[in-house]
């Protein structure tokens, strides 16, 4: 029922785009611009015939500096916090008592008193 759906659907979304006529001058822009456009194409595919050089010296002609990012970010990190803070807290509490989950005592106790020294 359906034909196969194109890979290339620039055609479709510019069918209905409609320039101007365009003079002689713009013209022959446009047929030499995509004459180049050919013959870089024709040129990419031979160079990916060749092999590249691999060795000491192919890290440098790329041009590009490489940054190795070694640790965690800055996000892990919190989260690791988070973490910890939950298991020094709350892992190895009993709350079968505090049904009513209304606050716990020691851990009041233990929020307020350094700040009553």
């Amino acid at each position: 029922m359906f034909n196969k759906i194109p890979n290339d659907l620039d055609k479709f979304h510019t069918r209905f785009a409609e320039d101007g006529p365009l003079s002689p001058e713009d013209e022959l822009a446009r047929l030499a611009a995509a004459e180049d456009e050919g013959k870089a194409k024709k040129d990419k595919k031979k160079d990916k015939g060749k092999k590249k050089k691999k060795g000491k010296g192919a890290d440098k002609e790329d041009g590009e500096d490489k940054v190795a990012k070694i640790g965690p970010n800055e996000l892990v990190r919190k989260f690791d916090v988070f973490y910890d803070d939950y298991n020094n807290k709350w892992a190895n509490r009993d709350e079968s008592n505090n049904q009513d989950q209304k606050y716990d005592k020691t851990l009041a106790r233990e929020m307020v008193m350094p700040s009553v020294h």
